[in-house]
């Protein structure tokens, strides 16, 4: 039988690394289904001021001698109803690598992902790329506590899969 295109002799979801991270620790719990009711005090808790550096969104995902991902920020274009996670990558290593997002489920919703996927990057260079996911509703419904999204890296200019994460984040604490 011949391979072509399209036929993978087998799968590489087994191989993946599973990465847990926990940046709950010390946060607080804000019911945001109440954010029309809250005191000036709950607001400035939950936003903080222009000189409080914690309330910016990043979550780093992986720091090796190889890689660095961060997802630097996440967004909805409430126009659109495209939901945005910008992502910084650092390749550390002799190769150029094509970096494929390939799941990404926020809280208990999975969603497709249908744009700017895949990533080249040059060794030893940073790139920045975004996954976007269209997504009904507002950002506090759909994004409350967790992430989980897998990655997998491959050699850019033979394809050969190299290695693969699973990364399961728990951002902010459940209610």
């Amino acid at each position: 039988m011949e391979k072509g295109i399209g036929h993978m002799t087998h799968s590489n979801e087994e191989k993946r690394k599973l990465v847990s991270i926990d940046l709950t620790e010390g946060k607080r719990v804000f019911d945001t289904s109440k954010m029309d009711d809250w005191s000036q005090e709950e607001w400035e808790a939950f936003v903080g001021d222009e000189n409080d550096h914690q309330h910016h969104l990043e979550i780093p995902l992986l720091n090796t001698n190889d890689y660095h991902f961060l997802i630097s920020s996440v967004y909805l274009n409430e126009a659109t109803k495209i939901h945005t996670l910008e992502m910084q990558i650092e390749n550390r290593t002799e190769k150029d690598l094509s970096v494929l997002v390939k799941e990404l489920k926020l809280d208990d919703k999975y969603f497709d992902i249908y744009k700017n996927q895949r990533y080249l990057v040059k060794a030893h260079e940073k790139s920045e790329g975004k996954v976007e996911v269209l997504a009904y509703g507002d950002i506090y419904d759909l994004f409350n506590h967790s992430l989980f999204m897998c990655i997998d890296i491959e050699e850019a200019q033979t394809g050969k899969w190299l290695e693969g994460y699973e990364f399961d984040v728990k951002v902010f604490p459940e209610q």
